[in-house]
This record gives C-alpha cells, structure tokens and sequence, in this order.
C-alpha cells in the first residue's frame, strides 16, 4: 500500500469511526463526551504504536514490530526496506575488503593500510615479515 493511499484510508478510517461513535452520542445524549473519548482513545493507540516501533527501531532482535495497519504500513515498509538496503550494502563492502585483502596479501611486497589517524589498520603478509608486525603489536601503531 503506498503512502497516499494509506493517509486516504486512515482518513475515512478516522472518520467513519467518529461518525458511529457520534451517532451513539446521540442516541445517549453525550455526544462531546463520546467523541472525547473516541478521539482520545485513537490518539492512545498512536502513542501506543509509536510506543513499540521507538522500542522495535532500538532492538529489533528483541522487540517485535507494531501492527502494520493504517498509516503505520508504510513507514514500517519503509524502514524494513532501507535495513535490507544496508544488509545488502554491507554484504558488498564485506566482499569487496576480503577481495581486496585477498589481492595485496598475495603481493610480494609489503602493504599497510592506515585509518584516518595514520594508524595501522591493516597489512600483509609482506609488510608482517619486513616490519617485524604482529596482531598484538601491529595494529593501531
């Protein structure tokens, strides 16, 4: 469902509800304080989704996502779809850096990548041998 059309029927959702809720008003002689109660009660179910998805979008693993209904669908699609975009963004990097270690390990001469800082982030095998490297003493030199 995309966006508009959930706005749209969020819309008529909202106010077929508040049609029947002030019919029933009526007919008990409260129809502000019916309509009172309706419109709080949807804005406690909003507070209550919002609630949960604050909850999902911190712990995803641990928390489950709020019920994909009405103007909520979109959004969670939303964010369901740019997770997979960075899984997949990640698998790719992931692949390209051990195409990369793959390619200057094999090197016979001596590769080191540094960070920002000028620290050692990574070297080969070649650069270990000449340099005297080591995991312990290597990195972050």
């Amino acid at each position: 469902m995309s966006q508009p059309d959930a706005w749209r029927r969020e819309s008529v959702a909202l106010a077929l509800g508040l049609s029947f809720i002030c019919l029933i008003g009526l007919w008990a002689g409260l129809v502000l304080e019916f309509l009172a109660v309706g419109l709080a009660g949807y804005l406690v179910w909003h507070l209550r989704q919002m609630h949960y998805f604050t909850r999902w979008l911190d712990s995803p693993k641990n928390c489950p996502p709020p019920a994909a209904v009405g103007i909520w669908r979109p959004l969670l699609q939303g964010v369901d779809a740019l997770r997979d975009r960075g899984r997949k963004r990640k698998r790719k990097l992931s692949r390209m850096l051990g195409r990369f270690q793959e390619s200057t390990g094999a090197l016979p001469d001596a590769t080191i990548v540094l960070d920002d800082k000028g620290q050692v982030e990574w070297y080969n095998g070649a650069a270990r041998g000449m340099l005297g490297l080591s995991r312990r003493r290597g990195k972050g030199k």
